[in-house]
């Protein structure tokens, strides 16, 4: 398992195509996020299903998936500049708890960035 982050660089989401994100990372690049129970299988609507590592590292059973959310995270949102406002409005928000619990179970690693959402050198592990 493996932790995707979609940055600047390598292109961002197409505005109003609903679902983009889920769809082309489960059926286009064979790597469905984690509980996402409706495009993890091209031809069922069922519980996403997980290998044993990755269950055994989350604490459940395959018949309990079904109770894992969606673990798609937007850190940051620029909006631009409108009306009176003269400047873009930049938008920062921490992962919820169960996002970083499950990096914790997991073993996999944030990329750190500073205030300004750049990226710094190497990563810190979620907490």
């Amino acid at each position: 398992m493996d932790l995707v982050v979609i940055n600047k660089p390598y292109g961002l989401p197409v505005h109003g195509v609903k679902h983009q994100l889920r769809v082309h990372l489960s059926f286009g690049l064979d790597c469905p996020i984690l509980g996402d129970h409706k495009y993890s299988d091209w031809n069922k609507l069922a519980p996403q299903k997980l290998s044993l590592g990755t269950l055994k590292k989350v604490g459940l059973q395959q018949a309990k998936a079904r109770h894992i959310p969606l673990h798609l995270h937007a850190r940051q949102l620029i909006l631009p500049a409108l009306g009176s406002r003269k400047e873009e409005l930049n938008l920062v928000c921490k992962p919820p708890r169960y996002f970083v619990c499950s990096l914790r179970r997991l073993d996999l690693w944030m990329p750190s960035q500073d205030q300004n959402g750049d990226d710094e050198a190497g990563c810190v592990r979620a907490q």
